[in-house]
């Protein structure tokens, strides 16, 4: 079956084999011409929109070098190359098409594409209905012939509703607000995944057009975006900066891997609701560097953070920022949920104070934290401070609570990185997320004989039963086991362990080392 460039349809194809590169606007060559006369009475024919559609967007056998589209193909395991001359694309697609036809009608070669068919309809909501179902029929009849020759290996028609980009994404997001009930927060996060998005493709694309194909060439874009692209205001087209190399940090893998985890589920909610069949966004994660993850701090390191003054004198005091400091170490809470703690959140259930994270990352962030000796002197002294109710920081409201950006994070995070540099430590590994990393690998050491499910329900992982208020006053035993465990961290032992100089990452490997703690619990 040859390639005829002047005989293009309401419908796209899709190939089965992922080393012949998919055909998205090839039709059969079977006279359909009369089929057009009542489609052109349509309001903006089809036609016409998916002939633009393709020689504005379709990349099938081009590659862009030096700012100039090359046409690439395989033949006989050989990669021949040609220079269009030219890097617009919709003049080098035309060209395309004609290097195509010179090459299966003139030299007779068979490229043996589209061996198996997906036909993708695209329809305005004007189009006659009528005459688009009896092109289908013919469509099907035609290609049984193809099949019965064996050009044609099988044959699939998608009838799911046209929708675009823009429309899509709308859709999606008007679902995670209103039904999941996501925070805004996390609807920023999407919007601005999308924004990545949106560098490379048109609002109006019509989502069937990105295939599989389109998403893994997306995935190494990605990998060539400088880290900070997006908040460039002066930033260079995203062409130009993908060609020319540069020594700006890019993209990290695990950030590239989230932006898919979303494209994934805005296709999963495009398949639930019939706008399309199946979602292309099937591609494998790439490989995240362990290295690039923040670390928890040394016990020497906590100490001296703990204990840190600056010489400059800056918007937040020395006693405020250790005090954040020693709170995150002691609750394992995120940034975010000390920054939106309260004073009203602190609670008293059964004679034991409680802390009540009320909004958090995710469902399983919503949880009760009993307080110790140490969390209840931090809340004391704070106390006298706050005029509006929050804990730390109370003087500052604006932006205290941006998912990116936060001043006070950025404060935060500046202090312990000068610490650091000041000690001749390495602080590119180190952040304030470490102190939640410390809270954990602390209470998991042998000696307080912990389980490791009572630390996940802490600190707001996900696990079979989570600390609801209901749950927390039924189950006594569950209770003093998380009090207990609250009770084994102290800002006094950060010293007597960075004494044993015990590391973090280094598991205490008997239990003969193990000191006796008397909490007055009974487990």
């Amino acid at each position: 079956m040859y390639h005829n460039p002047y005989q293009i349809g309401l419908f796209t194809f899709e190939n089965s084999y992922g080393h012949f590169p998919t055909r998205r606007t090839i039709s059969l060559q079977i006279p359909i011409k009369r089929d057009f006369v009542p489609i052109k009475r349509v309001k903006n024919t089809t036609f016409l929109q998916l002939y633009k559609q393709y020689i504005n967007t379709n990349l099938q056998y081009l590659q862009k070098i030096n700012n100039i589209y090359y046409f690439v193909i395989r033949i006989n395991k050989k990669i021949i190359k040609q220079s269009l001359k030219s890097n617009n694309l919709r003049f080098c697609n035309i060209q395309k098409l004609k290097i195509l036809k010179y090459l299966t009608k003139e030299l007779k070669m068979e490229l043996n594409y589209n061996t198996s068919l997906t036909i993708h309809f695209i329809e305005d909501e004007d189009d006659d209905t009528e005459t688009i179902e009896k092109l289908k029929n013919k469509i099907k009849k035609a290609t049984a012939d193809e099949i019965v020759k064996g050009n044609i290996k099988s044959l699939s028609i998608d009838d799911s509703k046209s929708i675009s980009i823009s429309e899509s994404i709308s859709k999606f997001l008007q679902y995670k607000k209103n039904v999941e009930k996501v925070k805004p927060a996390t609807l920023t996060n999407y919007k601005s995944t999308f924004n990545y998005l949106y560098l490379f493709i048109d609002e109006k694309t019509n989502i069937k057009i990105l295939n599989k194909r389109f998403f893994n060439e997306l995935q190494d874009k990605f990998m060539r975006i400088p880290k900070d692209y997006l908040k460039n205001k002066n930033r260079k087209d995203i062409n130009e900066i993908l060609e020319n190399e540069n020594d700006l940090i890019k993209l990290d893998n695990g950030t590239i891997n989230k932006h898919f985890m979303v494209y994934k589920s805005l296709y999963d909610f495009l398949v639930r609701n019939d706008y399309i069949q199946k979602n292309t966004v099937d591609i494998k994660n790439l490989k995240e560097d362990n290295d690039s993850h923040k670390e928890e701090f040394e016990y020497e390191e906590l100490e001296g953070i703990f204990n840190y003054q600056t010489s400059k004198k800056g918007k937040d005091s020395d006693n405020e920022c250790q005090n954040f400091c020693k709170f995150a170490y002691l609750t394992g809470m995120r940034l975010s949920e000390i920054l939106n703690l309260k004073f009203e959140d602190i609670e008293n259930i059964d004679n034991h104070k409680i802390i009540d994270i009320k909004e958090g990352k995710n469902k399983t962030s919503i949880r009760l934290i009993p307080t110790n000796q140490d969390i209840e002197k931090i809340l004391k002294e704070q106390q006298p401070k706050s005029k509006n109710g929050y804990v730390f920081f109370d003087y500052e409201l604006k932006n205290r609570l941006a998912p990116k950006g936060n001043p006070i994070g950025k404060r935060i995070n500046r202090r312990i990185n000068n610490y650091l540099i000041e000690q001749n430590k390495d602080h590119t590994k180190k952040s304030f997320h470490s102190f939640r990393k410390n809270f954990s690998q602390t209470l998991i050491l042998e000696r307080f004989n912990i389980k490791e499910q009572t630390i996940s329900k802490l600190m707001g992982h996900s696990t079979s039963d989570n600390i609801t208020r209901k749950y927390y006053i039924r189950d006594k035993v569950e209770r003093d086991s998380l009090i207990y465990a609250m009770s084994c961290i102290r800002i006094e032992d950060v010293s007597t362990l960075k004494n044993e100089n015990l590391y973090i990452s280094t598991n205490e490997s008997t239990s003969s080392n193990v000191r006796k703690y008397d909490y007055g619990i009974s487990l």
